[in-house]
């Protein structure tokens, strides 16, 4: 059949049937397309939220040695705190020894 020639009730017919056989092969590829993006979907949505339970035992283990640490760093600033106070005391009372023995060495 030529270009140019005319085309006859079978040629449309079997067009017909081409395009039809076109358009169930093309809902079929459609079906599996959907199918693999489910798939895909389910399984990126998986490896977010494994990477998000890796991130939080990340946090956890960082946590878990943090703490004791920062414990650890309170108690020897309350230490620190504390022997600082207890020298300060002790030199406000010196103070008071030497401020009264001027006062009475002046009398």
């Amino acid at each position: 059949m030529a270009a140019n020639d005319p085309a006859t009730k079978k040629d449309i017919h079997d067009l017909d049937a081409k395009i039809v056989g076109l358009d169930a092969k093309i809902d079929g590829l459609q079906s599996r397309l959907d199918g693999l993006e489910t798939r895909l979907k389910e399984s990126i949505s998986e490896t977010v939220r494994d990477a998000q339970t890796e991130i939080l035992r990340g946090f956890n283990a960082f946590q878990n040695s943090y703490s004791p640490r920062m414990r650890k760093m309170e108690a020897d600033l309350s230490n620190i705190d504390a022997s600082t106070s207890q020298r300060l005391e002790v030199l406000e009372a010196r103070m008071l020894e030497v401020e009264k023995k001027l006062i009475i060495g002046n009398r």
